[in-house]
């Protein structure tokens, strides 16, 4: 991960400003990579090493582990700021264009597509349906509790419930 986190933007970089196969293939490995961290963990345990260590695990919505291909989809959907973005960029701007944006520190649209689409993945979650983000609601799981008890019950389903007309107590 540390590798990934310190590598990807400068792996982008070459490829943006360079567009050869050679410069393009180490892009892509940090791509799988990054969705194999989540896919295959989730998929193999229920969980990966930063969840595990916050007491959570990930689960369909029987409360069940999820599936291999239920992973590979969330990690993919999870992590589909990190394909688009730079394909956007691709597209949008010239080498020489994103060489020069890079030397001089200046964020183009694509550095907010990132931006938009990692957070956009979150703009779901809301009490009625248990905080699901969209990659929990297209790939039918939820990020729950790893603890004995919770995993003995099944997670809420993903169903509209009312809300109560007031809340009372504390909110934040």
């Amino acid at each position: 991960v540390l590798a990934l986190v310190t590598t990807a933007d400068s792996l982008e970089g070459i490829w943006l400003t360079q567009r050869t196969v050679t410069s393009f293939i180490p892009w892509l490995l940090g791509v799988v990579w990054a969705i194999a961290y989540f896919a295959v963990q989730e998929g193999l345990w229920g969980t990966t090493l930063g969840k595990a260590l916050c007491g959570l695990r990930v689960a369909g919505v029987n409360g069940e582990p999820i599936r291999a291909g239920s992973a590979l989809l969330r990690a993919t959907v999870f992590n589909i700021g990190i394909v688009i973005a730079p394909l956007y960029a691709l597209f949008a701007y010239s080498a020489g264009r994103y060489r020069e944006s890079l030397s001089t520190g200046e964020l183009l649209f694509s550095d907010l597509l990132m931006f938009i689409l990692c957070f956009g993945l979150f703009v779901t979650m809301r009490r009625r349906n248990g905080y699901a983000a969209i990659h929990d609601l297209i790939s039918r799981s939820r990020v729950v509790s790893a603890s004995s008890a919770d995993a003995e019950t099944a997670v809420a389903p993903f169903g509209t419930n009312a809300l109560p007309a007031k809340v009372h107590g504390p909110r934040v």
